[in-house]
């Protein structure tokens, strides 16, 4: 009997978690896009949800089982997620220095080219003084 009171209890949890995450995310679909930490952390709440949930209801407590695995799932996704969002952060810094670098690369080449330009007519110049 037990059982089968776990079992119908962790489905309607498991029903529950996922209407939750199926609605945060058409609500946040609806609203803007979502940084890397924000999606970190709606993801892992919602798989952290449904693991505690799982867990939770082997233990004869889904409910508590849900809460924590929401509140962990979030925390660990959001990091994850702040993580990605300072990496890709940083790799935007450096494509910006490398670009400023292949421009400053590019005038330099030119102002040698110039240079190049102006002593070969400066040459063929002095070459009709002598």
């Amino acid at each position: 009997m037990r059982n089968e009171k776990s079992c119908s209890y962790f489905k309607s949890s498991f029903l529950t978690v996922a209407v939750l995450i199926a609605s945060s995310l058409l609500a946040s679909g609806c609203a803007r896009d979502l940084t890397p930490t924000e999606t970190g952390g709606a993801v892992g709440a919602g798989v952290g949800g449904g693991m505690g949930a799982v867990v939770g209801s082997t233990v004869g407590s889904p409910g508590a089982g849900i809460a924590i695995g929401a509140v962990s799932g979030a925390a660990i996704g959001a990091y994850v997620g702040q993580e990605t969002e300072t990496s890709e952060e940083r790799t935007a810094q450096m494509q910006e220095v490398v670009t400023r670098q292949q421009q400053e690369l590019q005038r330099q080449e030119r102002e040698i080219q110039d240079l190049r330009r102006q002593r070969g007519i400066n040459n063929e110049l002095s070459k009709f003084a002598h």
